[in-house]
């Protein structure tokens, strides 16, 4: 415990410290221990009882020194005992002829609680009050005995009769306060401190107290910026004072200010090194600062006090895991679920370790026990379980459990998960439409009091939008690729039906702008698609507007750019269809396919861009510009469309055909598809 050298009622009231709710940084049952600074007992207390010992042991080890300083300070308390008993003895024998001495029952009732004879010294306070009953200072010294005895109700008698005789007496109101947070009745012993810190706002403990009742149970960010605010005035009027570094570092931890936090925490252990719970505080905020290296540090060092808790391997798993370390985390999951085997937490940290190791059968099963052990978080277990059969290679288990968790939870997350699923087997549209879905149930709710959920909201943004746009259009004004962007608003889920009823609407009024006006806007807009679905009565309503332009009187130009327009857009109608799968199964996948050398000696290749579903041509390995859009791939062929002369390309294995219309095909060139190293060498 501490040394304390002051009044009980300033100083010893330090050893109730050790008690700040869990909530305050997560501190798990199993895992505490002892967490009070054993300032007593460090090499720096003994030093100073004992006093050096290099100069007449330089030989001896640390643990020998600290041995020796133990067994020196024991004999010295001996020969302090011996001496106050000689002085009690010695006053006892004065106060038969001088009774009324009450500096004698006083001395003597210190050298009683020297020797922690508390009954005996309360006996000798008691006297001093007989014969003064407004003895204050015999008031406060038997107060505090009685409460150090657990006597609250005497205590408490003691404490109101002091304030009777002396209502501005602020140890009186501390003493008070004191009583009732022994009996936790935080609230009262609250305003006690608060009217010691009227009368002296610099009484150390009063505020120091104060601050430790703020962070009982779960206190709120109020309650923790208070009791910050106190211990730093605390740490300014007495820097020394162990207890409120140690308060300050729980605290500060709680707030999230890590930095000041792990200051106060390595204040504490340089102090003492045994302080051992102090070890994994810092260690947690050694982890909330991404220092892993740091926190492993202070875990092992907490770990090697109690190598048998099995909740301490429990947070070095965490740390291994957040390092990547997972078999050593795997190690020391197995010691923790030994002891805690329903623990949903750390089965969860098991089965992601399990995934990160590729050990996917046993990541399943534990997924799946955490199904029958936590049913509430079932839609959440599916997930993880689906992730781990995708990352297995089994993408039709991963959806065959990702549908059902959406089916009970639109979350987010469930539709960017199974966005991945489709992305992995080449289903680009159906991925990105669950990306859109993701972005709506993100966006799904109510904020700011406003009767539209915020989704709701961006659509009224995005119809605003393309009026605005549309009538830009009308007036001649220049319109910016950059306005079609399908991004803007969040990807709303109505950005092509708004579109296409705003352009339909265009096209209708050839007086509201020229043909070739509409038909460049028209380009911008199918330019911007890219995989966003396109409803199929207003998209069919915008082809039938580009026909008749296509069959009508203007020059031959535009009726050929309405007519390709017509033929590109009809086909993304059926390409960015998210019912539709682009691939059957045991497609054809490759990256690169090589044509013949041609008749001019140049090479040419079709290449995957960065995004998987676009196709560049090169000629000489130089990139030309011209860019496809993949749109089915098949047992046979991968086929792909130029959105900029709505040509069709098939790349077979051995050769590469083309269409204008996708159904008479031609062969353009013999190929093959590039060996892996060329693909690599390609990108």
């Amino acid at each position: 415990m501490l040394v304390c050298g002051m009044r009980f009622w300033v100083a010893c009231s330090l050893v109730l410290f050790g008690s700040i709710q869990a909530t305050l940084f997560e501190l798990p049952r199993a895992v505490g221990s002892d967490c009070e600074p054993e300032v007593g007992n460090s090499r720096k207390a003994l030093a100073e009882l004992a006093g050096p010992i290099e100069r007449d042991f330089p030989v001896l080890t640390e643990d020998e020194k600290d041995a020796e300083l133990k067994r020196i300070a024991q004999e010295r308390l001996k020969i302090e005992r011996e001496r106050l008993e000689q002085d009690i003895r010695r006053i006892t024998n004065r106060l038969q002829t001088n009774l009324d001495n009450l500096n004698l029952w006083n001395t003597r009732a210190h050298l009683y609680e020297k020797l922690g004879r508390r009954e005996a010294a309360i006996g000798d306070y008691t006297e001093i009050l007989k014969r003064d009953p407004k003895a204050t200072d015999a008031l406060l010294e038997r107060g505090r005995l009685w409460l150090a005895l657990n006597e609250f109700e005497k205590a408490e008698e003691d404490a109101d009769l002091l304030i009777s005789l002396e209502p501005d007496n602020e140890e009186a109101h501390y003493a008070r306060g004191k009583v009732f947070m022994e009996q936790w009745d935080t609230e009262t012993a609250k305003s006690c401190f608060n009217k010691v810190l009227q009368l002296n706002p610099d009484h150390v403990l009063a505020r120091y107290n104060r601050a430790y009742l703020l962070v009982d149970g779960s206190p709120s960010s109020t309650q923790l910026e208070t009791a910050a605010n106190d211990l730093k005035k605390v740490l300014t009027l007495d820097p020394d004072l162990l207890a409120a570094h140690y308060q300050a570092a729980r605290v500060l931890h709680a707030m999230w200010r890590n930095e000041e936090a792990a200051r106060e925490a390595t204040y504490i252990l340089s102090h003492n090194p045994d302080t051992e719970c102090m070890y994994y505080l810092r260690c947690r905020i050694y982890m909330n600062m991404g220092k892993y290296r740091a926190a492993l540090k202070d875990i092992n060092r907490f770990i090697s006090y109690s190598p048998n808790i099995a909740a301490r391997h429990g947070v070095r798993a965490q740390i291994y895991s957040r390092m990547g370390k997972y078999e050593k985390s795997l190690d020391d999951w197995k010691i923790y679920l030994e002891e805690y085997p329903n623990d949903v937490d750390a089965i969860q940290g098991r089965a992601e370790a399990l995934r990160s190791t590729e050990r996917y059968d046993e990541s399943i099963a534990a997924w799946t026990a955490l199904m029958k052990l936590s049913p509430r978080l079932k839609s959440n277990w599916l997930e993880e379980r689906a992730k781990t059969k995708a990352a297995a290679g089994d993408i039709e288990g991963a959806l065959a459990d990702i549908n059902p968790a959406i089916d009970t939870r639109s979350y987010p997350q469930y539709f960017r998960a199974r966005s991945e699923f489709y992305e992995m087997i080449g289903e680009y549209v159906k991925a990105n439409a669950e990306m859109i879905q993701s972005q709506k149930a993100s966006n799904n709710h109510i904020s700011n009091g406003d009767p539209e959920t915020r989704y709701e909201q961006q659509r009224i943004r995005l119809v605003k939008h393309v009026d605005k746009q549309i009538g830009l259009i009308q007036a001649e004004d220049p319109l910016a690729n950059s306005q079609f962007g399908s991004n803007i608003y969040d990807d709303h889920e109505d950005w092509g039906l708004l579109w296409t009823i705003g352009l339909s609407k265009l096209l209708a009024n050839p007086e509201k702008a020229s043909i070739e006006n509409q038909l460049k806007y028209v380009t911008m807009f199918i330019e911007a698609v890219d995989l966003y679905p396109l409803p199929e009565k207003e998209s069919n309503k915008l082809v039938a507007a580009l026909t008749k332009i296509a069959e009508s009187d203007e020059p031959e130009q535009l009726r050929n750019k309405a007519r390709l327009e017509a033929r590109v857009l009809a086909a993304l109608v059926e390409a960015n269809d998210p019912n539709q799968s682009m691939s059957t199964p045991g497609a054809l996948f490759f990256d690169r396919f090589d044509f013949a050398v041609d008749e001019s000696g140049n090479t040419q290749s079709l290449r995957r861009g960065r995004t998987p579903y676009q196709w560049i041509y090169f000629q000489n390995d130089r990139n030309k510009g011209k860019a496809y859009r993949e749109i089915k791939r098949t047992r046979d062929y991968i086929e792909l469309l130029s959105l900029r002369d709505g040509e069709w390309i098939r790349l077979e294995e051995d050769q590469v055909l083309k269409s204008s219309d996708r159904k008479n095909w031609t062969v353009l060139a013999q190929g093959k598809i590039a060996p892996k190293e060329e693909e690599k060498k390609s990108k």
